[in-house]
């Protein structure tokens, strides 16, 4: 999704975004902290509940892209993920987290 968003609108997605930011802290003297997972959880999900989900959301990876490009991407997820796994039907259990990243800022 991440690849067919940045073809289509050519636009940082939300963690793009982070990245871009906490490299700026650490350019101007802040020191990195380590990713920390703040939650992780298991869940079984099938391709067709992915992409009805997405295309329920306001945005798409942190970004809110034009509806063309929006529906232009989940068409070709869908029919990449139809050849991938033969099936949106398919369930499959996965692990999901949350993971929190960041800079510490120096005192003055």
């Amino acid at each position: 999704m991440r690849r067919l968003l940045g073809d289509g609108v050519g636009a940082l997605g939300g963690e793009e975004r982070s990245e871009h930011l906490i490299r700026a802290f650490l350019e101007r003297g802040a020191s990195p902290l380590p990713p920390t997972v703040a939650a992780r959880w298991a869940t079984a999900r099938s391709p067709r509940q992915s992409l009805e989900s997405w295309r329920a959301k306001q945005g798409l990876a942190g970004i809110d892209p034009p509806a063309a490009v929006k529906l232009e991407v989940l068409s070709k997820l869908q029919q990449w993920a139809s050849e991938t796994f033969g099936s949106l039907e398919a369930m499959f259990e996965t692990e999901e987290e949350y993971i929190l990243e960041g800079a510490r800022l120096p005192s003055h």
